[in-house]
């Protein structure tokens, strides 16, 4: 039989080191690249309050020397600067030790506050500017990627991975405090005892070797934590996607009861990694413990230390185990917290990796020419996946400016991938489109964009007043402009009804209307842009027919003042438009010019 050829234990153990500490280093690298200046005043800050306080410990010595009168070489030259200074009375010079211990400890208590403030700024600073790094990802990545991008992945790494790396960045970045506090400490230590501290330094390492083991287990919690937190955001949204449906059909049980299963694994999973951290604690607690015990004893027993200086070096001990542990359980938070940067920095990767900065920017309107727009396109064809199966397929098609075009055709005939070819979210894999005669690839995105408007099928209202939805691209609209829209799209008298009328709240999503309601709402919406080019995809079908037949009415009088494309189930609305195209399995199979 052949030789099992697995890596034993130590290989993956070695390999398992590597990886954390590689990705450890990418954590602290994109870190350090956005901090730079803001970290060096904080490590200046850090430094001064370690000196601060090494200082003041190193003062303990000679003022309790002082105050039991058995001088040692150290207080001896003290006493004899102070002599120099005027100070010869025991009441003299521990007044003077105390007044400089007390302002060290000022001192100290300034530069840790600050270091303090300066520490959390920056980690929550880290923490927005990744937040701001997903969110950009949805407004750069390419339209056929956003069409594959999960959107409970991208809500769960922007609030609980997000998070995550929030806490571990703070204590990271306060485990800096504390490298240089320790080694403060041990410095003082070995000034005054080299034996005794070589006991604090064996404490040290024990804490060290105690970490390795709990690394490993961390970093395997943190990515089932991940996977379930994933999970739990995910049901929460099939409940809220389907909440209709869940209260119609009395399945409100069944989604509550996988809920609470989704919140009970996160749970259970974050108190295995808080028994873990607790462990590790109690552990080195215990270790310290009798450490302080070998102090004592090598110390005043076998080494026949003066009891002072024992009991300074018993404080360091004691003052050591906090900094030490702060640490040393970073790095257990950190491996736990891994499995959430690899997630944001590969979701972040989808526009290209690194930190590189993001640019948040609000684009103004474009003042755009009033005239309407005319398109084409010419021998198109677009595919998603396979290039041997195009949605769209040597699509010809020309509109003139101020011409209302309507196209028909079953579902997943490519009506709607038209549209996103048009407003130029997908590229063609063949052929082009021009507008105003030029290609659409040579004519800005953004500045395109802003002079069409675009009503989908499934109407979209924010949470907010009627006229805050009207007004949501942030132009500035007189109040005539939106009554105007308002009956163009046969919304104005509905509206005005309402108690408070613009002002009126919609809900979320526009829950408080009607679906008909909502369509004309957001058909306003677009018209109130006064778009060159006006794109209907389906945004009257919730319309009773009376109701569409006077909204087209309206519509179709609008052309001239912009050019409208409106994709529909009904042909009968055909009398109104200029160019009736009807689509089959992404080809026109009929074009024609209706009878007016």
């Amino acid at each position: 039989m052949e030789a099992d050829r697995r890596p034993g234990y130590a290989e993956q153990s070695a390999g398992s080191r590597y990886q954390l500490l590689v990705r450890s280093g990418s954590l602290f690298a994109s870190f350090l690249s956005y901090s730079r200046g803001q970290l060096l005043v904080a490590i200046a800050l850090v430094l001064a309050a370690s000196i601060f306080e090494g200082v003041g410990i190193l003062l303990l010595l000679p003022f309790l020397e002082v105050l039991l009168e058995r001088p040692d070489a150290l207080s001896a030259s003290i006493n004899n600067h102070l002599d120099w200074w005027g100070f010869e009375t025991r009441n003299e010079r521990i007044s003077l030790l105390a007044i400089i211990f007390i302002i060290l400890a000022a001192l100290r208590a300034i530069f840790i506050w600050q270091r303090d403030v300066k520490l959390r700024a920056m980690a929550l600073g880290y923490v927005d500017h990744w937040r701001c790094r997903l969110f950009s990802v949805l407004t750069r990545t390419a339209w056929q990627d956003v069409l594959r991008l999960q959107r409970v992945e991208l809500e769960h790494a922007l609030h609980q991975d997000v998070h995550r790396i929030a806490t571990i960045t703070d204590q990271s970045v306060r485990a800096i405090a504390s490298v240089a506090m320790l080694i403060t400490q041990i410095t003082i230590g070995l000034i005054i005892s080299p034996a005794l501290t070589s006991l604090i330094l064996l404490v040290v390492g024990a804490g060290v070797l105690l970490t390795g083991p709990f690394l490993h287990r961390a970093y395997a919690s943190g990515t089932k934590l991940t996977s379930k937190g994933r999970n739990s955001v995910a049901v929460l949204h099939r409940f809220l996607g389907g909440l209709k449906l869940a209260r119609v059909h009395g399945l409100e049980a069944i989604y509550l009861l996988n809920y609470r299963q989704a919140l009970t694994d996160v749970r259970e999973e974050s108190i295995e990694f808080t028994s873990q951290q607790g462990i590790f604690t109690q552990s080195f607690g215990f270790v310290a413990a009798i450490s302080a015990c070998c102090v004592v004893f090598l110390g005043l027993v076998i080494l026949d230390r003066p009891l002072t200086e024992v009991a300074i070096i018993m404080v360091i001990l004691a003052r050591i185990s906090g900094p030490v542990l702060a640490i040393l359980r970073p790095l257990q938070s950190l491996a736990n917290a891994l499995p959430a940067f690899d997630n944001i920095e590969r979701l972040a990767g989808r526009n290209g990796g690194g930190i590189q900065p993001y640019v948040l920017t609000i684009p103004a309107i474009a003042d755009h020419p009033q005239e309407p727009a005319g398109f084409s396109f010419q021998k198109v064809t677009f595919a998603f996946g396979q290039p041997d199966e195009p949605v769209v397929r040597a699509v010809n098609l020309a509109a003139k400016p101020g011409s209302l075009t309507i196209v028909t055709g079953p579902s997943g005939s490519g009506k709607t991938t038209m549209v996103d070819l048009l407003t130029g979210l997908l590229r063609p894999n063949a052929g082009e489109i021009l507008i105003d005669g030029k290609s659409l690839l040579n004519v800005p995105s953004a500045g395109w964009r802003q002079t069409i408007s675009y009503v989908p099928q499934e109407p979209f209202l924010f949470d907010a007043t009627i006229r805050s939805n009207l007004l949501w691209d942030g132009a500035e609209r007189s109040e005539t402009e939106l009554w105007l829209a308002l009956e163009a799209s046969c919304a104005d008298e509905f509206v005005r009804q309402l108690p408070r009328g613009l002002e009126t709240r919609v809900g979320e999503r526009g829950a408080q209307l009607s679906g008909g309601e909502r369509q004309r709402l957001c058909l306003a919406r677009g018209l109130v842009r006064q778009p060159r080019l006006l794109i209907l995809d389906e945004a009257t079908n919730a319309l009773d027919a009376k109701t569409e037949r006077e909204v087209w009415r309206r519509i179709a009088a609008k052309r001239g003042a912009m050019t409208i494309l409106a994709i529909t189930h009904r042909p009968d609305l055909a009398a109104a438009a200029d160019n009736f195209i009807h689509l089959h399995d992404g080809q026109i199979i009929g074009f024609e010019e209706p009878v007016k």
